[in-house]
C-alpha cells in the first residue's frame, strides 16, 4: 500500500521534503511525483509554487505532475475520493484537521516523526508547537504559510437601519436584535452562501462570543432562546 510522503496544513511547501534528496544519478530511472495542492486558479502563491517546482526538478532530475486545483469543498472531496480508490498523490498539500482523519486512520500518510528517521533535519526550523498534532498525537503537516480572512460589514446598511457597528463586546442578544432591525428595513441581515465554506462565518460568530478555550463548546439556549454557558 502506497503511503503519501506527507500531507500539509493550509498551503504548505511539502516539496521541501522531497527536495532534501540528493540529485538523481545520470543512470537512475525516471521518477515522476504526482503532487496535489490548493495553488490553483489565481491563487496568490501560484507563482511561488511553480518556482519551487521548477527548482526541485532542476536540482533532482525528477519530474512533478502537478494536478493542483482551487481549494474548495469539491476539491477536498476529490482528494478524499482519491485516497479511497487507491489513486492518492505522492505529495499532498491539504488541511491538518478533521478533513484528514479518514486517511490518517487508514495509515495512508507518513508522519513527520518517521520522515525524520531518514532526514533528521526535516522541518528542523519549526518549533514543536508549530506542528499540528492529529488525533493519534503524531504530526503529519508542516506549515509554511498563514493567511487572514475577513468578515465584511456594510456600514451604509447599518446606518440606514440605525444599527451601531459591532465592537469587541458585542453579544449574541444584540446580534439577534440587530438582525431583526435590518430585516424590518427590507435588507438581508446575513449575506452568506450556505453552499460552500460557510463555516468561517459561524466560527467568527462563535469566537466573537467566547474564546479559543470555549470554541468547541456549543452554547446552551434558555427557554427564551438566549445563549448561555456550554
Amino acid at each position: 500500500m502506497k503511503r503519501v510522503w506527507i500531507f500539509c496544513l493550509l498551503a504548505l511547501m511539502a516539496l521541501t521534503a522531497c527536495g532534501r534528496r540528493e540529485a538523481a544519478p545520470q543512470d537512475a530511472p525516471a521518477v515522476t511525483l504526482r503532487v496535489v495542492t490548493s495553488f490553483g486558479g489565481e491563487d496568490g502563491n501560484r507563482k511561488n509554487y511553480e518556482a519551487a517546482v521548477a527548482a526541485y526538478e532542476a536540482e533532482t532530475g525528477y519530474m512533478v505532475e502537478d494536478v493542483s486545483a482551487v481549494s474548495n469543498e469539491e476539491w477536498k472531496a476529490r482528494v478524499l475520493a482519491d485516497f479511497e480508490t487507491g489513486s492518492e498523490p505522492d505529495v499532498l498539500f491539504f488541511f491538518a484537521n478533521a478533513d484528514a482523519e479518514p486517511f490518517i486512520r487508514a495509515d495512508r500518510v507518513v508522519p513527520v516523526e518517521e520522515i525524520r528517521r531518514d532526514y533528521p533535519d526535516y522541518a528542523g526550523n519549526m518549533a514543536g508547537s508549530m506542528l499540528p498534532p492529529a488525533s493519534n498525537e503524531l504530526h503529519y503537516a508542516v506549515p509554511v504559510l498563514g493567511y487572514w480572512e475577513y468578515l465584511y460589514v456594510n456600514k451604509a446598511v447599518l446606518a440606514d437601519c440605525g444599527v451601531a457597528l459591532p465592537g469587541p463586546d458585542y453579544r449574541w442578544e444584540q446580534f439577534l436584535e440587530d438582525c431583526e432591525a435590518i430585516r424590518e428595513k427590507g435588507y438581508t441581515p446575513i449575506a452568506c452562501s450556505l453552499a460552500e465554506v460557510s463555516h468561517y462565518w459561524f466560527e467568527f460568530a462563535v469566537l466573537n462570543n467566547g474564546s479559543p478555550a470555549t470554541h468547541l463548546i456549543p452554547p446552551v439556549l434558555d427557554d427564551g432562546g438566549a445563549a448561555g454557558g456550554g
